[in-house]
């Protein structure tokens, strides 16, 4: 089993790890609406409106990734999650919860994020509960 560790990515090497990061991070965007690409996480990431974190082996090689940003709402301030690519978070809850706590020093007392049922049934494993079902129409 390989060991992999998170690591919160800086701003100034999102451009080094994003060739390894987009495939994992558009995976995890494939079933959603189209409402946000990877193009478009990118650009939330170089704006410092988004946080990227990943999970890399020993050799510095992203076996994971999460893009996120911080949402304060007027009771309490709530990590989103916009995609989540890999095994690494759902398969170790250890580094789930070493990922919580850093949400949680952020200032995130909540963490949510939208996803299809079968997402729903893997984020679940690790804690996370249904709150809302959001209903949806084009016009």
């Amino acid at each position: 089993m390989i060991n992999i560790s998170p690591k919160l990515v800086s701003l100034d090497q999102i451009s080094n790890y994003w060739p390894q990061c987009a495939p994992l991070l558009a995976k995890g965007l494939a079933d959603s609406e189209g409402e946000i690409g990877v193009e478009h996480l990118l650009q939330l990431l170089q704006a410092q409106q988004g946080f990227l974190m990943i999970g890399v082996d020993a050799d510095d090689m992203v076996h994971a990734a999460m893009a996120l940003q911080f949402q304060k709402y007027p009771n309490f301030t709530v990590a989103h999650i916009y995609s989540i690519g890999g095994r690494w978070v759902m398969a170790n809850r250890l580094h789930w919860d070493g990922i919580k706590a850093w949400m949680k020093e952020q200032g995130a007392s909540k963490v949510q994020g939208s996803c299809k049922p079968a997402q729903a049934r893997l984020w679940q494993r690790i804690g996370l509960k249904p709150v809302y079902t959001i209903m949806q129409q084009d016009l």
